[in-house]
């Protein structure tokens, strides 16, 4: 990417126009980055890479709101144990395997 200072930019616009057509131009002022110029075309481009990806962020958000809200939750058959219940009957079972190891 080419840098020119505010100065060269307002002492060379035309220039800087014809080179921003072809790779993006960074404006400096006081040494900071400012702006950078790019091709109609290639912001265009961004532009719409930009919407295609806050569309999709809202279909992720949506199907994970519902997702959240139970939309796809599988109904658990009466008498089946919580996830709890076989987190702690494994935790008892890892216990007594590892005491009956030591012993």
């Amino acid at each position: 990417m080419l840098t020119v200072t505010a100065t060269e930019l307002k002492n060379k616009l035309g220039e800087v126009i014809d080179l921003a057509r072809s790779e993006p131009v960074l404006v400096q002022s006081h040494g900071r980055d400012v702006v950078v110029i790019v091709d109609h075309a290639e912001f265009a481009r961004l532009r719409q890479s930009t919407a295609a990806i806050q569309k999709s962020d809202s279909r992720r958000q949506t199907a994970l709101a519902a997702i959240r809200a139970g939309k796809y939750a599988r109904p658990r058959p009466p008498g089946a144990p919580l996830p709890s219940e076989v987190f702690a009957a494994r935790k008892q079972v890892e216990k007594a395997l590892e005491e009956g190891s030591q012993r």
